[in-house]
């Protein structure tokens, strides 16, 4: 295990149970101490605004009923609550969604992971989002 991880606080947000456990397993394996969920947007920003300053890490699904993962990110990149809007966010995303990502990149997420991930994508997304910031949208440019 990495004492990188060991003190990381990460949001999971999914909207689908069996995904949420699968990153919550991954994350603990390598060496994530504590994971909170939430099966939503709505519930997401309930978390990040009670456990405002806790978090490190938003990995986030785009697809959600309520508040999507779009809306998520626009509500903390805004700067209108006591969420930090600097917080570093992995998008989760299906194959074959490149507009999202696109999307989502613009928006100011530090990185995407594609379901379903292995464990090695996962320690660099998270390693690459808290140490190198946002994705420059400029890359997506062709």
């Amino acid at each position: 295990m990495d004492s990188f991880f060991e003190k990381l606080k990460v949001l999971l947000v999914d909207d689908e149970q069996f995904i949420r456990q699968l990153v919550a397993r991954l994350l603990g394996e390598i060496g994530v101490k504590e994971v909170f969920t939430a099966n939503d947007g709505d519930e997401a920003i309930k978390r990040l605004t009670t456990y405002a300053g806790r978090i490190d890490l938003v990995i986030l699904d785009l697809e959600m009923p309520n508040r999507n993962g779009f809306q998520v990110v626009r509500d903390i990149r805004s700067g209108n609550t006591q969420i930090n809007p600097d917080l570093p966010i992995i998008i989760l995303t299906g194959h074959g969604q490149e507009e999202a990502i696109t999307a989502a990149v613009n928006l100011g997420i530090h990185g995407f992971l594609v379901k379903p991930m292995s464990k090695d994508a996962l320690i660099k997304r998270i390693r690459a989002a808290l140490t190198t910031g946002r994705i420059d949208p400029r890359i997506l440019e062709h």
